[in-house]
């Protein structure tokens, strides 16, 4: 329940990462993504979540809270 696209030189995702219902491990780590994939909230499972060297993202602070209340780790 891991996935990794970390150092993809991923810009967009227009992926719906809502159908991966069992990852607990998100690695998005040194891409150029914008947003964050949309449907990322929605996995129940979801516990560890990297995002970091992703120098365009833009993610609101209510996002980061919400990320906060649902991961126990986010970088």
């Amino acid at each position: 329940e891991y996935l990794n696209l970390n150092n993809n030189d991923i810009r967009e995702n227009e992926a719906d990462f809502e159908i991966f219902s069992e990852l607990r491990t998100i690695d998005l780590y040194g891409n150029s993504l914008v947003t964050l994939p949309k449907g990322i909230l929605k996995l129940k499972k979801l516990k560890k979540l990297f995002i970091s060297q992703n120098k365009e993202l833009i993610i609101s602070n209510r996002m980061i809270n919400d990320l906060r209340d649902k991961c126990y780790k986010i970088s």
